[in-house]
């Protein structure tokens, strides 16, 4: 029997998902997935290729990892929201720089600036995905995803919205056994 939350649950695999999703746009199907996804970059991450991880939950990167938005400088712009999807994670005007001179940002730059939250040696990046996915999905599946829905609508309808829906979110995971257990657990360790 598999755990609601294990992450290889065939139900909601990411090809299911964007079949059922057709016309969708890639990056929004991406981040609306109602799993989390962790991006692992450990090579060029250009134009599209950087446009996909800043629809993920976060980044991973490895020390070959390059981020880099051209389309500007080829007459284009990042489309799909890309240089916002930037901004949530960098900043406005990091994105803006990155986008307007179309620059490559290496992986400790990008850590420095919050686009990646870790840096890896080349042969621990996926191992320390995996393990990292292992323990958001040893995690109270209702609780991860009200917190992502949170996040990702809080940008969407700002912080007083957000902070509105968050009581009827945080109400609702009051009433979990999940909660009252890990509660319960908390409370004994102290």
């Amino acid at each position: 029997m598999r755990h609601h939350g294990d992450l290889r649950c065939p139900e909601t695999q990411p090809e299911q998902h964007l079949a059922g999703l057709r016309g969708s746009p890639v990056f929004d199907t991406v981040e609306s997935f109602p799993k989390p996804i962790i991006s692992a970059v450990n090579g060029y991450a250009i134009g599209i290729g950087c446009l996909v991880p800043l629809c993920c939950d976060f980044i991973l990167a490895g020390p070959q990892a390059v981020f880099c938005l051209p389309q500007v400088s080829l007459g284009i712009l990042p489309a799909y929201g890309g240089t916002l999807r930037l901004a949530r994670f960098v900043g406005r005007g990091n994105a803006l720089n990155m986008a307007l001179t179309g620059r490559k940002v290496g992986a400790d730059e990008a850590l420095r600036m919050g686009m990646v939250v870790a840096v890896y040696s080349q042969d621990e990046l996926i191992p320390q995905a995996l393990q990292t996915m292992q323990t958001i999905a040893d995690m109270p599946v209702a609780a991860v995803r009200l917190a992502r829905e949170s996040l990702r609508l809080g940008y969407e309808g700002g912080l007083a919205a957000t902070a509105h829906a968050d009581l009827y979110r945080f109400m609702a995971l009051s009433q979990t056994s999940d909660r009252a257990a890990r509660h319960e657990a908390w409370r004994k360790r102290r």
